[in-house]
């Protein structure tokens, strides 16, 4: 699984990988319970071993922002996402 670093990234308006991903976040924050209980929901998936590396499945729910991208990346592979190297 790859993550998606959040802090620096370029997309065209009305990108749809980021509308996605913004409407996954805020579904995340706004989850009855916060983000620790829509984390856990999200790791109980039976796909997210698919999606969640297990270095990121540790820090959740800090992490729920990489978590919200890896979720919509694996359910919207149609929506695509170019990675470049740093």
């Amino acid at each position: 699984a790859r993550v998606f670093e959040s802090w620096g990234f370029a997309a065209p308006r009305s990108s749809r990988a980021l509308t996605l991903w913004r409407d996954e976040f805020r579904r995340a924050v706004s989850h009855p319970g916060g983000t620790a209980a829509y984390c856990s929901r999200l790791v109980e998936e039976p796909s997210s071993g698919e999606f969640l590396h297990p270095g990121l499945r540790r820090w959740l729910p800090y992490l729920t922002i990489h978590a919200t991208m890896a979720r919509v990346r694996h359910s919207h592979r149609d929506a695509l996402v170019h990675t470049y190297p740093a």
